[in-house]
């Protein structure tokens, strides 16, 4: 067995404890990130978003989201929140990037269901035929989105249907 000299068992000690430390305090400062961001996504913010995240879905569904479909997303947003314009034009871009990110339908409507009650989900579904019918008409196109949608956030038929009239004869 070969005799190390104590100082280097000392300072290469040192060195782990001080290692350690700054690991610690990398993995501490990561779960705090970590709890903020769930600490955020636990608020209405992550409802708003993924809501608009759907609505600019459906105006998307017809190939195009033109100057009527963004006005009305705007006032529909204003009117459903009672949020001022700049918030509102802030969640808009934000939605429209988080909606180019987006693989499907499923990790929004997913938020929406763990968050949502059942007259809230048909209050959603309302604010999406409002952006179907802000041209005057919805086409098949985004009949067939909001009805996806709708089923994903277990919005029944019959409710679709009634909000579709509701929405439409308003």
């Amino acid at each position: 067995m070969v005799a190390q000299p104590s100082h280097l068992v000392h300072t290469f000690s040192r060195e782990i404890v001080g290692l350690s430390n700054v690991m610690l305090s990398s993995i501490k400062s990561l779960f705090d990130s970590v709890a903020v961001e769930t600490k955020l996504e636990s608020n209405a913010d992550l409802t708003r978003k993924v809501s608009i995240v759907l609505m600019i879905e459906v105006a998307l569904s017809d190939g195009k989201f033109d100057e009527i479909e963004r006005l009305r997303l705007a006032s529909t947003i204003t009117k459903k929140w009672k949020l001022a314009r700049p918030v509102v034009h802030d969640l808009i871009n934000l939605a429209e990037q988080q909606q180019d990110l987006s693989i499907s339908l499923f990790e929004h409507t997913r938020v929406i269901n763990q968050r949502l009650s059942s007259e809230e989900k048909i209050g959603l579904i309302d604010c999406l035929w409002e952006i179907a019918f802000a041209d005057g008409r919805a086409d098949h196109f985004e009949e067939n989105t909001i009805r996806k949608i709708a089923d994903l956030i277990y919005v029944e038929h019959k409710d679709f249907i009634k909000s579709k009239i509701r929405v439409r004869d308003h």
